[in-house]
């Protein structure tokens, strides 16, 4: 028997998968908005509108619930910038649309509300994060996976892919991500375009194979 369908043709979540994003979603809107410490089974329950009881029946605690958020996080931004390697095409818009998806969701009030706590909470209990850190770590991101598509076709040098990933990852959030930590304004996207192109350009500059055809 097929599983049901929603009319745009996805598969309808059942009750429980229901309740369960429900209480994702609560102990999301309680963590943004008390923070990690005094955020309470209690009230996510209230604020998905289940027993509490049916909270801990998903979750054993609320350091489950935030790694679950986190993950959430880190798949939005690993599917944002899985896009196909494109063998015919030159690489710097290729990568330029990869890291505009990865500028777009740093600089998204979500992630930098999330991330201040996890600051946060770092200060205090370094341990709090390493088994969420050490797990993304096996987890190869779309980004990655391009870059190494592009060194096995010989358009790229054959670099540490994951080095490659952390360098253009690190430099988009150096410029998108950092600042709003801290409350300072936001790139516009004149100022987004042409951090981006500049990214871009002196990472291909430094590594790209230039008897690429495409590169003309």
């Amino acid at each position: 028997m097929s599983e049901p369908q929603a009319g745009n043709g996805k598969k309808t979540k059942s009750r429980s998968e229901q309740k369960h994003q429900d209480i994702v979603d609560a102990a999301e809107l309680v963590f943004i908005e008390l923070g990690f410490q005094k955020a309470s089974m209690d009230k996510i329950a209230q604020v998905a509108k289940v027993s509490k009881r049916t909270v801990y029946n998903h979750f054993d605690n609320k350091n489950e619930l935030f790694q679950t958020i986190l993950q959430s996080c880190c798949d939005e931004l690993y599917v944002s910038t899985d896009l196909p390697y494109q063998a015919d095409q030159p690489l710097h818009p290729q990568l330029l649309e990869m890291l505009s998806c990865e500028w777009d969701l740093y600089t998204s009030d979500r992630f930098v509300k999330l991330a201040r706590i996890v600051i946060g909470e770092y200060v205090t209990t370094p341990k709090f994060i390493q088994q969420f850190i050490e797990q993304t770590k096996i987890n190869e991101r779309g980004l990655q996976r391009w870059i190494s598509i592009a060194i096995a076709d010989g358009r790229l040098q054959a670099i540490d892919a994951n080095f490659a990933y952390e360098y253009l990852n690190g430099a988009v959030k150096t410029f998108a991500h950092d600042p709003l930590l801290f409350d300072q304004p936001k790139p516009d996207e004149q100022q987004k375009d042409f951090i981006l192109n500049e990214i871009v350009a002196m990472f291909l500059q430094r590594y790209q194979i230039h008897s690429d055809i495409h590169a003309l």
